[in-house]
């Protein structure tokens, strides 16, 4: 259970940082990424 607990949310950051990187410029994706992960 644990297990598909991490895979699902290592997935969902993967595709959240995905869209970030497409929507964001190259130097402000990884910042915004970081402070909404600080905020979760």
């Amino acid at each position: 259970m644990q297990a598909s607990a991490r895979l699902a949310g290592q997935t969902a950051g993967g595709v959240a940082m995905s869209l970030l990187f497409t929507v964001a410029s190259a130097e402000a994706a990884p910042r915004i990424g970081l402070a909404l992960g600080a905020l979760l």
